[in-house]
């Protein structure tokens, strides 16, 4: 069995019931699904009942996939507050 950080370019089933598929490649497109997988992992962990429906699956697939081939447009950070006259004013001593 392949660990996961292994990556040989095949597919195959695990031998329980589950029937998750064990992928493993290098192509763009299963590291994009390795990437999702994980960050489902994340939302589990961030949300009591996250909601994993059609759209975010293909959203999240879709962003991924951008990411590993290097298209990701980063979503800007939150600008630091600008300070105030009156934060700057105490700042200074005169």
């Amino acid at each position: 069995m392949n660990r996961p950080d292994q990556i040989s370019g095949t597919s195959s089933l695990r031998s329980d019931s589950s029937k998750v598929p064990e992928l493993s490649g290098d192509s763009p497109e299963l590291i994009a699904f390795a990437l999702l997988r994980y960050l489902a992992q994340l939302e589990q962990a961030q949300s009591p009942r996250p909601q994993f429906d059609r759209t975010w699956l293909l959203d999240a697939y879709t962003e991924c996939l951008s990411a590993v081939k290097g298209q990701r447009i980063p979503t800007a950070a939150p600008a630091p507050a600008a300070p105030t006259r009156a934060t700057s004013a105490r700042g200074k001593r005169g």
